[in-house]
């Protein structure tokens, strides 16, 4: 996310697409719709 609160580049999953967004319109969430990634091998 750039320092000056500018457009933020997402992907959408259900689209699978990146799309430029306002920071405005950016909301975290839920965090019983989030979900932990595993670590890569060659990271552990």
């Amino acid at each position: 996310m750039r320092p000056d609160r500018g457009p933020c580049t997402v992907y959408v999953e259900d689209f699978a697409e990146c799309r430029t967004v306002p920071y405005d319109r950016l909301q975290p969430l839920p965090l019983d719709q989030t979900r932990s990634f595993a670590i890569p091998y060659k990271f552990r």
